[in-house]
């Protein structure tokens, strides 16, 4: 059973991810870390990474939908990286179990600090 004080974080992790992902278009790589690192949820690396990219997949299909309601979205433009991410991000949720937990966080967070680099960067060039 949850504590209330554990829901009370849960919450307030997802409404911060949340307002990320509506306001810039990020926040979702937030939550892998939250969750594995919370100890009284006890989730695996390996046991997170599938189950939040399930539900990535579900969110992106449903704003899809509602995007493409709204004819804004460029589906010759968008089959390349659908061809391309599809099988790579089944293959990665296929391969998990073949790395130690320590090897997968080390190469997420290594990825997480050059994206944020970058990203940062790249708004400091756009602001002057």
């Amino acid at each position: 059973m949850l504590s209330m004080a554990l829901l009370a974080l849960v919450t307030f992790i997802g409404a911060i991810a949340g307002f990320l992902i509506g306001a810039v278009g990020i926040g979702g790589i937030i939550i892998l870390p939250l969750l594995i690192h919370i100890p009284v949820l006890s989730l695996s690396l390996h046991d997170t990474i599938p189950s939040l990219m399930l539900a990535y997949i579900v969110v992106a299909c449903a704003g899809s939908f509602a995007y493409s309601r709204h004819s804004s979205i460029n589906w010759m433009e968008c089959q390349h990286v659908l061809y391309a991410a599809t099988p790579a991000a089944f293959a990665s949720s296929a391969t998990l179990n073949m790395f130690p937990e320590r090897m997968l966080e080390l190469i997420l967070y290594s990825l997480m600090s050059v994206t944020s680099v970058f990203s940062l960067r790249s708004l400091l060039s756009h602001s002057r």
